[in-house]
C-alpha cells in the first residue's frame, strides 16, 4: 500500500507500490497524499514491472501524477515501485548545505520551463 513518512531531518520518503487497473481520462493520476507535499513540483523515475519506468511528478497539491515515456519506450503499469522517491522540503533548499553547485563547464543552471537554478 503507498505511503509516506518523514525522517528525523523532515525529508519525505514514500513506500509501497501502485497498479493501473483502468486506463483512460484521469488514470494518470496514481493518488494524493495527505501530507507532506512539496512547495513544488518534483520529478523522479520510478520503476515498473519487467524492467520498465515511469516518470513521477509530485505537486504542490499532494498530487501524484505517472508520466509515460514517450515511444518507442514501453512500460507495464501493473507494477509501479514508490520505495527511494526521497525529497526535501523546501527548508531545506536556497541557502542550505543541501545546495550544490552546478557544472558549469557542461551544464546551465537556467533550464528553463519555470525551474529555478539548483
Amino acid at each position: 500500500m503507498p505511503a509516506w513518512y518523514t525522517d528525523g531531518d523532515g525529508v519525505v520518503h514514500l513506500q509501497g507500490a501502485a497498479q493501473l487497473v483502468s486506463s483512460g481520462n484521469g488514470s494518470d493520476l496514481l493518488g494524493t497524499m495527505t501530507g507532506g507535499a512539496p512547495d513544488r513540483d518534483v520529478y523522479t523515475i520510478a520503476h515498473s514491472l519487467g524492467g520498465t519506468y515511469v516518470d513521477i511528478v509530485i505537486n504542490p497539491l499532494g498530487q501524484i501524477y505517472v508520466i509515460d515515456p514517450k515511444p518507442p519506450m514501453v512500460t507495464d503499469d501493473r507494477f509501479v515501485s514508490l520505495e527511494g522517491i526521497d525529497y526535501a522540503p523546501r527548508s531545506y533548499w536556497p541557502g542550505s548545505p543541501y545546495v550544490f553547485a552546478v557544472n558549469t563547464a557542461s551544464w546551465s543552471g537556467s533550464a528553463g520551463y519555470g525551474s529555478v537554478t539548483p
